[in-house]
This record gives C-alpha cells, structure tokens and sequence, in this order.
C-alpha cells in the first residue's frame, strides 16, 4: 500500500490541514521558552540562518551559529545582542565544502557540548558558476547536500543522546525540476547548467531526509520502511493515526526514543542574498518574495511543532507554496525514488567518509570519530 509520503499530490488530509490555517496560522508564537534547548545553524549569518538565530535566541535557545566568516558572524551576533543582551550565541567555523573543516568543527562540538536538541541544515549555495572544492566535488552537491550529510552524521552521537532531537534539512520548490546524474556526479561530462545543479542538490536534500528518516524510525524492518508522514488533519490529529498506533509496538517506540525525528522544509520565495547569481529572482523580489522572518517559519514549524513525523515536509501555504503561512506540503514524484535515495546515502557516504550504520563493524577499521551509529 503507497504511503502518504509516496503520493506526489496533496492528499484530502494535506488539504484540510491548509483551510484552517489562514484561520489560524502557525507562527513563531507558538514556540515555547527553549531555555534547555541547543539548536545549531548552519549559515547563521545571513538571510534566513539569521532571521532563525535572531527568532531562537529570543526564545533563550542557546544558538550554535555555524559560520564560514568568523568576523561576520561577530558583527551579527554584536547586532543580534543589542535588542537581546543575554542572547546565548556560540559562534563557530563551518566551511561545508570542506570535509576537513566539518570534522574540525564536529570534534569541537562533541567535546563542549552534551546534547543538541535541533540541528538544521539551512546553508547553501545557488546556482553558482562551476567549482570544484578541493575534495573535488560539485560545489552546490558539497555545501548542499554532502556537507549537511557529514555534519548530521557526526552529530548523530549528541542528537542520540537528547531526548525529542530533530533534523531539519532544507529544500527547495526547485527541487521538482532535479534530476541527479549518478553517472556524472561532479559534472565533469556534461556541460555545466548551474540552476540544474541547483535542483539536483535540493532534490538530494530529500532523498537524505526521506531516507534518514526510514533508517532511524525503527519501524517494521529497519532499513527497507518507508517513511510514513501521515498529513495533520483540520484538528490537529492525521489522517490516520489511530490505525498505525494499533500496528505500533513497545519494542519500536524504544528504539524511536533515542534517535531523531528527521524532517524537511522549505521557504517559498524568500528575498535573501541567496539569488545573487539568479537576475530574474532578484528583479521580481519586490512583488514575489517574502522577507527572510517569514521564510523561516517553515523551518521553525518543522523544528518544534510537536505534531511533526519522520519525513514530514513543511513549506508556504499560498500562492504555489511561494509565501504564506507554514503547513505540511508534498514534495515530487521523483523524490520518493527510494532506489535513487540509497545510492544517493551509499555515495554520500564513500565521499564524505562519515559512515551511518545500526551497530559499529568491528571488522572494519573506521575512525569511530567518523562512524554514526544508527
């Protein structure tokens, strides 16, 4: 039987919830005091990263601002604290191109730091001309994709230890036009279309959010479950729910309780520097777009609405999923190809060298700083 996730159309249950929400739209407000919390931020210093820092730290979240620039980072975080002089922000180098600066930067946060409630993968790069990073990869698919892979990956031993922990991954509306090249991964054959790498890298942004989440929901055989969204109703309940507790058990919500809840979302048309390579976006910003403040209340909804699913896809009510209000949203056809979706995490996984599995291979010799244990 096709799972909700599965269906590339909204379902009965996906429309219902959006009626409501012009009612009674989900919005910022409705995020508790996060005194206990730590959530990590990727690209914490423009755009949306810092319309999520800014929202957080004025939740009294302790914010771990992940940032390629250091001194910009401090210029934020200085203007940040202006309105919120006890903002909690720990500011840290992340380049996402590079493999060697995202085990640094892991290594640092294993030993600081004793659990991580929300990591969200927000940074990336658009539509950029060709470059290679000096690992040699795709640089969209590297800062996109395979960064926030590894990143998750070394966080696993933190978002494990934290009860209720997420994972938010970050897409795009551009990702119904991806279609990955397996055999040309780097773009080495073919000629280089940087909007079309765009829409790969965010299309594999699902792939690994779908696939994640099938791998830690603990769910009928482990690896091979789909990952059930099941779409939140007009009430608040889903389409659903009662049927699959019944089929639920002990033993499955114990292997849940100590692994995280992986989910996606995206923010429509958002004026962010994001587009300075893309001249048409950046020309319609004005009657098109929605400020960064707004585009990132689908990345909140998805990171502490408590109703949220493994694999749940959260994005703008209106408009073509352009702006509005967050709600749950279908993503492509394509991007349940769950085929696709584990060569994607078999070659994500060769070229980052961060390996996920249930249990440690003790007949491999792989630096357990670099393995994640499922």
């Amino acid at each position: 039987m096709r799972h909700p996730s599965d269906n590339p159309r909204q379902t009965r249950a996906h429309r219902r919830q959006k009626a409501p929400s012009h009612l009674n739209p989900w919005n910022a407000n409705q995020i508790p005091n996060l005194w206990d919390n730590v959530v990590m931020i990727t690209g914490a210093t423009s755009g949306i990263g810092r319309a999520l820092t800014e929202i957080l730290a004025g939740k009294r979240a302790q914010v771990i601002m992940a940032a390629r620039n250091l001194e910009k980072a401090h210029h934020v975080a200085a203007d940040i604290r202006k309105t919120l002089p006890d903002a909690r922000l720990d500011i840290r180098e992340l380049e996402l191109s590079s493999m060697d600066s995202i085990h640094r930067f892991a290594q640092g946060i294993l030993a600081d730091y004793t659990h991580l409630n929300v990591l969200i993968n927000n940074a990336g790069v658009m539509a950029c001309p060709y470059e290679q990073t000096k690992d040699g990869i795709e640089i969209q698919m590297a800062t996109n994709h395979l960064g926030h892979f590894a990143l998750s990956g070394l966080m696993l031993p933190l978002l494990r230890s934290t009860g209720g922990s997420r994972v938010v991954n970050t897409s795009s509306i551009g990702h119904r036009m991806g279609r990955i090249d397996f055999r040309d991964f780097h773009w080495e054959r073919r000629t280089y279309k940087p909007t079309q790498a765009y829409a790969d890298s965010k299309l594999a942004n699902l792939y690994f959010t779908y696939e994640f989440a099938r791998r830690v929901s603990g769910e009928a055989s482990r690896m091979e479950v789909g990952g059930e969204v099941g779409a939140m109703a007009s009430g608040g309940s889903r389409a659903g729910e009662g049927s699959r507790a019944s089929e639920g058990s002990t033993a499955s919500a114990d292997a849940r309780a100590n692994t995280p809840i992986v989910v996606a979302a995206h923010p429509g048309w958002t004026r962010t520097g994001l587009q300075k390579h893309v001249w048409y976006m950046q020309k319609l910003n004005p009657w098109m777009s929605q400020s960064p403040a707004e585009g990132a209340l689908p990345t909140l909804r998805a990171a502490f609405d408590p109703m949220a699913r493994p694999g749940d896809y959260f994005g703008p009510s209106r408009f073509f999923e352009m702006h509005g209000s967050p709600v749950l949203v279908s993503s492509s056809r394509r991007s349940h190809d769950r085929d696709a979706a584990r060569k994607l995490w078999a070659i994500s996984e060769e070229l980052t060298n961060v390996e996920f599995s249930h249990q440690p291979d003790p007949s491999k010799k792989t630096d357990p700083s670099k393995q994640a244990v499922l």
